[in-house]
Parts: structure tokens; C-alpha cells; sequence
């Protein structure tokens, strides 16, 4: 439930969080024009289903779960304590690490081909799916050698400089 009576199925700890929540969404739909104000129910219905989200990540974590490969395929991996894709390929179908790498690899170059195919034969792409591609074809920048810039930030770090911090020669 999305309300303040909620508050009290809570323990204490979380009850101060909850409000505080709950305090964040109201200023936003406050902020918004009337005919915006749809906006805060998708925003909170996303904001639940992250929180799920996180819920079963730290469920698996504590129970050693290692889902099937086609189940973190579809949710994604953004942390270190779950099983990651190739060590829940590697277990499902019994192959080697560098078969799992290879397949999972090939996935994404599908992946990648697709979106590129999708961007050049349908330009009248709403702007919102435009964005969405272009965060994907960030990836191969963001997830380049295997190595996540998110995690491992001194990986950006000069492109960070490059573009923002040292000017430009002309």
C-alpha cells in the first residue's frame, strides 16, 4: 500500500523513511501542473517496484540463490551480491566460463544490431525511445573489456576531464 496509514505495518526504523518518502512524492505532484500530475502515480509505481526489485536481490543474496540464466537476463544484474549472468548460465546448462562469456556476448552483439537496424529504419521514433537508444548504445562505453565504468569510475575519469573539465584546443 501507498499510504500514510501504512506507516504502522512498518517497524520503527523505517516509519521515519516511509513518511519521508511519501513527503518527497507529495512535493513532486505539488510541483506539477494539474494535467501533469498523472506523472506521480507511474513515478511511485516505478518506485515499488525497484524497491521489490531490491527486496529479492537481498532475499537471493541471503539464501545463496542462483536464478536461471533466462530469469537475470530479463531483470539485469546492477550489483555484485547476486549470481551474475554467467555464473547463472554456467550452472544452468554445465559449460565453461568461456563458452557462457561467448554466448552471453553474442546476445548482446544481437542486441546491439537490433537497436542499430531499429534507429536507422525508424527515424520517427517517439522521443522518449530515442532516448532509451541512446542510453543502450552508451553501453559498449560504459561496459567496454568487461570492466563496469559505474563500479570502476577512474575508467571514465579522463573522458569526464575530456569533456567537461579541460578546454577545448581551437
Amino acid at each position: 500500500r501507498w499510504e500514510e496509514s501504512a506507516t504502522s505495518l512498518l517497524p520503527e526504523y523505517l516509519q521515519k523513511f516511509y513518511l519521508k518518502l511519501m513527503s518527497t512524492f507529495k512535493e513532486f505532484e505539488d510541483e506539477l501542473k494539474p494535467d501533469e500530475k498523472y506523472r506521480v502515480a507511474f513515478s511511485t509505481k516505478a518506485f515499488q517496484i525497484l524497491s521489490n526489485n531490491y527486496l529479492q536481490e537481498a532475499e537471493w543474496f541471503h539464501q545463496n540463490h542462483k536464478p536461471r540464466f533466462n530469469d537475470q537476463v530479463k531483470r539485469g544484474k546492477n550489483k555484485n551480491d547476486v549470481a551474475s549472468s554467467v555464473e547463472c548460465y554456467i550452472s544452468e546448462y554445465g559449460v565453461a566460463s568461456e563458452v557462457a562469456i561467448a554466448k552471453i556476448g553474442s546476445l548482446i552483439e544481437d542486441a546491439w544490431k537490433t537497436t542499430n537496424q531499429a534507429r536507422f529504419e525508424l527515424p520517427e521514433l517517439l522521443p522518449a525511445v530515442q532516448r532509451v537508444a541512446n542510453i543502450t548504445i552508451s553501453m559498449p562505453f560504459m561496459y567496454d573489456d568487461k570492466t563496469d565504468a559505474f563500479t570502476f569510475s577512474s575508467r571514465l575519469e579522463g573522458t569526464i576531464k575530456r569533456l567537461f573539465v579541460n578546454p577545448i584546443e581551437l
